[in-house]
């Protein structure tokens, strides 16, 4: 279930998301062309999240998909993500 109250905007709308934007900065520079990122931040209260790189968000989420996947192995557990249209991504 999704929160009710998730904004998707083009630049930074409160505290987190400009903390993130400011991050994700340092990325922005001549030469990380190619690199992408994406930078979580979470207080007591919600979280905020720059994507840097991504044209598409779908891009930037099955690239986290696949990290987690990656992380959950390398802990010898495993990771998949099921939709109601079948295995998006298997164990």
């Amino acid at each position: 279930m999704m929160p009710k109250d998730i904004r998707v905007e083009d630049e930074p709308f409160d505290r987190l998301t400009e903390l993130a934007a400011q991050m994700g900065e340092i990325l922005i520079q001549p030469g990380n062309e190619d690199v992408k990122g994406i930078i979580f931040l979470h207080d007591s209260k919600r979280g905020g999240i720059e994507m840097i790189g991504y044209e598409e968000v779908s891009e930037g989420m099955a690239d986290l998909l696949v990290h987690m996947k990656a992380v959950f192995e390398s802990q010898g557990k495993s990771f998949g993500v099921m939709t109601d249209q079948g295995v998006l991504l298997a164990p």
